[in-house]
């Protein structure tokens, strides 16, 4: 008699999996996730997957803002979404060697606040787990090492950053010969501007008549034109 129960239960197992659409392992293979991201050939497929992994990801950082929850499950679930995250990094990967898009260059992972989140060797906290004993003190530092840094590197780039660097000066080749010609140049004439208005100016007084020079041509010119009309009359 149970026997023909479990018949008649494996009938009735067969039959709700059918209307299902679940038709056997072909069907268990193309709706679960393979394990290594290097079992999918398709690029499609890979997208799929990794679209799956990052709503794991989000519902996992849900969860873990509550701290109630304890300790112990907070770490399990924290360690559950980097887990998540390097799977998400090898489905990135295979999507672009399959020919999809290139996720690296995307925006980093932030928590529900919007921070970005920063860890320890690659490895990230979440939610709660930022305030477990020794996490605090361990990201402040991690902080305070990073906000150094920027201040080195901005250090470094402004030694770096000169007005040669930047294009401010001519070539130097250009700027050494000026410098030889000024050192050349004879003491009495301190710069070469003043040498060049002195010349400017000696032609100018040389080329030009004096204002007595002017008085005396103009009478040269009405004694001609009085001489003129007498000569007529």
């Amino acid at each position: 008699m149970a026997r023909n129960e479990e018949k008649a239960q494996s009938m009735l197992n067969r039959w709700l999996a059918y209307k299902r659409g679940d038709t056997g392992p072909v069907k268990d293979r193309e709706t679960r996730r393979p394990f290594l991201a290097s079992q999918c050939d398709n690029v499609a497929s890979a997208d799929k997957w990794r679209k799956q992994v990052l709503r794991e990801i989000s519902q996992a950082i849900t969860r873990v803002q509550n701290g109630s929850i304890g300790e112990h499950r907070i770490r399990d679930m924290n360690d559950q979404i980097n887990r998540l995250l390097e799977e998400k990094r090898q489905w990135e990967v295979r999507c672009k060697q399959l020919g999809g898009p290139d996720y690296a260059r995307g925006p980093a992972v932030t928590d529900v606040d919007g921070k970005v989140v920063r860890g320890h060797g690659g490895y990230m906290y979440f939610g709660a787990a930022r305030n477990l004993p020794g996490v605090r003190e361990l990201l402040e530092k991690q902080a305070s090492l990073h906000e150094q840094e920027t201040r080195r590197d901005i250090h470094l780039m402004n030694l770096k950053c000169t007005p040669e660097y930047l294009g401010m000066y001519e070539d130097l080749t250009a700027r050494l010969e000026a410098q030889a010609e000024r050192e050349a140049w004879p003491a009495d004439c301190p710069t070469i501007d003043d040498a060049l208005a002195n010349v400017v100016h000696t032609e100018q007084t040389s080329s030009l008549p004096s204002e007595e020079e002017l008085h005396r041509l103009l009478l040269q010119s009405r004694k001609a034109h009085l001489l003129q009309q007498l000569a007529q009359t």
